[in-house]
């Protein structure tokens, strides 16, 4: 529970000193009925669009922007707040594959706008190399492919089709 409570004030700190607007929502809050006692939602408010970020705090960390997801351990605040500060100063995005002529969900992850980043769980790719990556393995298809970056201000999103009419 402390471990828990320590993430939470981390990440609390984090918002406060990036400025942003958000709101902490508890246990018999009416619109977060997945809550249980001890468990917290946070939703961080995007100036910029309605893509709001969420963080539920509940066995662990669940960081949630656009159509990426992470989990993150509570000993692990330091990459959470990381991560957060990422996508709010816009320097990490929310990447999403879709396929086929319905555009299936196919996977996400996190990209980076300008250089690579190393984390404790992963490298993140800039959005380049994670386009030249799905390029290699989709060069040829005859499905439609299509990645959707996804940054907290709109002005840097980006989405680009690959496949055998691109």
């Amino acid at each position: 529970m402390d471990d828990m409570k320590n993430a939470l004030e981390a990440v609390c700190r984090l918002l406060y000193e990036l400025d942003c607007r958000y709101e902490c929502h508890v246990f018999g809050d009416e619109a977060y009925g997945w809550l249980k006692s001890g468990e917290y939602s946070i939703t961080v408010k995007n100036p910029n669009a309605d893509r709001n970020m969420d963080i539920d705090f509940q066995s662990e960390a669940s960081l949630f922007f656009a159509e990426w997801h992470g989990h993150f351990p509570f000993e692990e605040s330091k990459e959470l707040c990381a991560v957060i500060k990422g996508i709010v100063r816009n320097e990490l995005c929310s990447t999403a594959h879709f396929h086929g002529d319905d555009l299936r969900w196919g996977g996400s992850c996190l990209s980076c706008r300008d250089k690579p980043r190393i984390f404790d769980f992963q490298r993140v790719d800039t959005v380049d190399e994670t386009i030249a990556a799905y390029a290699e393995t989709w060069n040829g298809s005859k499905d439609v492919n299509e990645i959707r970056f996804k940054f907290w201000d709109t002005k840097f999103d980006r989405t680009v089709v690959i496949g055998e009419n691109s």
